[in-house]
């Protein structure tokens, strides 16, 4: 079962919906019955279905990123983790795919009776920092249970970053300007 055959499904499913069900009658017999009617796919759904056919003529590549936040104590911000999720939704699409997080454990109930809570928790902060350092996502023991497979367009899309030569749709490009560090930098 590969991601070609999930897209089939998608595909079929798609096709399902458009065929409404209709009664009809048998001239002969004078019989009713129910079968399936003209597939009638709004433009929506026919974009969909060739954007999917078009990814899935293209190379696929299982994917992953990982970012950690970390931050002393008292200084954690939780717009922070905001702003990094909402890093990707340029990439997201109302009717197509989009860019997804995944959570990596770190899940404490904070029960009184928990012995040693503070240890198990800094073992995991640790744990997870490790596993961002070896860059580990694809293989045990920080295996991220559900790679995202994305094609050599969506690749090219993310790590070329929008600039007047690689043009983005979804992005619009915002003038700046460059200005002289300031004098009280320390070297």
């Amino acid at each position: 079962y590969t991601w070609r055959d999930q897209a089939k499904e998608v595909i079929e499913e798609i096709r399902e919906n458009t065929s409404p069900d209709i009664t009809a009658v048998n001239p002969v017999t004078g019989k009713t019955y129910e079968t399936k009617g003209f597939p009638n796919p709004t433009k929506g759904q026919l974009e969909t279905i060739a954007a999917i056919e078009r990814n899935v003529s293209k190379l696929p590549f299982d994917t992953g990123g990982r970012c950690v936040y970390l931050a002393s104590p008292g200084h954690f911000n939780p717009t922070m983790i905001t702003g990094i999720i909402n890093l990707f939704k340029p990439f997201n699409s109302e009717g197509y795919n989009g860019i997804r997080g995944a959570h990596f454990g770190m899940d404490f109930n904070d029960y009184p009776w928990e012995r040693n809570l503070d240890e198990r928790k800094n073992e995991m902060r640790e744990a997870v920092v490790q596993a961002f350092r070896r860059r580990q996502y694809f293989h045990p023991p920080f295996q991220m249970p559900d790679p995202m497979v994305m094609s050599t367009e969506e690749l090219a899309t993310i790590y070329h970053v929008p600039s007047s030569v690689v043009a983005t749709p979804g992005l619009r490009r915002i003038q700046s300007a460059t200005g002289e560090a300031p004098a009280n930098l320390p070297i």
